[in-house]
């Protein structure tokens, strides 16, 4: 519950994920001065630690965030546009989809919906 605090062993530490992707990210952005658009493919933790990054979190906050197999996460950094979309895929194989709370109303609605 809290990977920062309690590591598991041997377990490379997420201050070190974190500065092997934001290397890899700056690699990427030099090769490409236009900001071309460039996809990726991470592991679902990389992607985790780099969203936390993106967000200022910590990273004992990392399973509180969810990135499914074959999900779009969107980044133009410093932004996070998205995270675990995956609504591409066919509905058999999409994850579940967040419910957010209606502040006004104090119900829940299917994030697909309108605001």
């Amino acid at each position: 519950r809290a990977p920062v605090d309690c590591p598991p062993p041997d377990a490379e530490r997420l201050d070190d994920v974190r500065a092997r992707m934001l290397g890899v990210m700056d690699t990427i952005a030099r090769a490409h001065p236009d900001g071309d658009e460039v996809l990726v493919v991470a592991h679902g933790g990389v992607i985790s630690v780099y969203a936390c990054h993106l967000l200022g979190m910590s990273f004992n906050a990392l399973r509180r965030l969810r990135v499914d197999n074959a999900s779009l996460t969107v980044v133009t950094p410093p932004r996070l546009q998205t995270i675990n979309d995956t609504t591409h895929l066919p509905d058999a194989l999409q994850g579940p989809h967040p419910q957010r709370l209606d502040i006004v109303t104090n119900r829940t609605r299917s994030s697909g919906g309108p605001p």
